[in-house]
């Protein structure tokens, strides 16, 4: 059984948020992974300094940032199928947090069967896979059709939400074959 996953940080008042705003990465992104990714992702914290911060604190499901401890417990594992690349935070540098970058880009979307990629930003509403496609060796991978989110297999889910703790990350279920499984109404916004 496969069950697929989109991952968030909580929309909680008491945390610091960061938002990725890097033309360069995007650039790469878009064009495939066509050869080295930037050696720095640019970011800022998007909301007061004064909050706590997290572990997690990423809202966009395609920028997955993690605490540089949380890179750390899971770069072994998940560096084969990924980059880990360090977040420049404004005004702070590197060091503290690092993006991971899954790079299995997988035809896998069953296009008959989910909605069609809305706007800019390719939303699909429902969101429905071949099983026999998803590379469920992979920690996470992302799709042509929607190459900017980051879908999650269930096996490393678990482990991010292990690490980070269950507070401060909120997993949505996108699809899933295992009978009587729902998924999120909306597992693609925020």
């Amino acid at each position: 059984m496969v069950s697929v996953y989109a991952m968030l940080a909580r929309g909680n008042d008491a945390a610091l948020h960061v938002l990725v705003q890097d033309q360069t990465y995007a650039n790469w992104l878009f064009d495939g992974f066509p050869k080295d990714p930037p050696a720095t992702i640019a970011a800022y914290w998007e909301s007061d300094e004064s909050l706590r911060r997290t572990e997690f604190p990423s809202f966009a499901q395609g920028y997955p940032v993690l605490s540089k401890r949380v890179a750390d417990a899971v770069r072994d594992e998940f560096g084969e199928h990924g980059y880990f690349i360090p977040v420049d935070l404004r005004g702070e540098g590197t060091g503290a947090y690092e993006m991971y970058v899954p790079t299995d880009l997988v035809d896998c979307l069953d296009r008959e069967r989910s909605s069609e990629p809305e706007g800019w930003l390719e939303i699909i509403q429902r969101v429905v896979f071949v099983p026999d496609r998803i590379p469920t060796a992979a920690p996470a991978f992302r799709i042509p059709e929607s190459r900017e989110f980051v879908f999650w297999n269930e096996w490393a889910a678990k482990k991010i939400v292990e690490a980070v703790g269950e507070d401060d990350i909120e997993v949505r279920l996108v699809w899933s074959d295992v009978p009587g499984a729902t998924p999120h109404p909306d597992p693609m916004n925020i």
